[in-house]
Formats: C-alpha cells, structure tokens, sequence
C-alpha cells in the first residue's frame, strides 16, 4: 500500500491519483531521486496497483516512488489521446511538487 495518495487531476470520469510510496527515513525536505510507474494494458485496461511492488522495493532503496493512475477505455471511455494527456499531468504534477 502507497504511504500517501493525492489527487493530481480531476476530469468529468472521477479525481485521478498518484500513489506515493516514501523510502523509510523520508523527510520532506529531503532531495531524493524519484520515479514514476505508468501501467501498462494499451490504454484499454490496467490500474496502478500493477507497480506497487516495484514501488515498495524501490523505496525501501531510497527512492521515492510513484504509480500514475490515468484513464483508461474500459473503465473511463476513453482514448489514447486522454490517456497521454493524464500522464503529462501526472508530470508535471511531480515536478511542480519536487523540491
């Protein structure tokens, strides 16, 4: 489970989050090196769980790590286009809120 999850958009199909995971000794004011996980499913299916392994273990290296969530057809009906357009929010969302 994410250490914290935050809104990063909000679009007429429901609020879309970004699932924080924080190394151990986390500080806010800490510069860290971070990543961001998209799950994959060809912009059809899929949902953020999918990384959250990947998440934990890179956190528990140091790392802050992200899973995205974004819309998806199946769920959402949506295309590729809305999909691309989450994940430059989800961006630009982490770049604002880095230090």
């Amino acid at each position: 489970m994410a250490d914290r999850a935050v809104v990063y958009k909000e679009t007429e199909q429901g609020d879309l989050k970004l699932h924080i995971f924080n190394p151990v000794d986390f500080d806010p004011s800490d510069a860290r090196p971070a990543i961001a996980f998209f799950f994959g499913g060809g912009w059809v299916n899929g949902n953020p769980e999918q990384f959250f392994p990947h998440s934990q273990y890179l956190a528990s290296r140091g790392l802050v790590a992200i899973s995205a969530e974004y819309r998806v057809e199946n769920k959402h009906g949506t295309s590729p286009q809305e999909c691309v357009s989450d994940g430059k929010s989800a961006i630009r969302w982490i770049r604002a809120h880095s230090q």
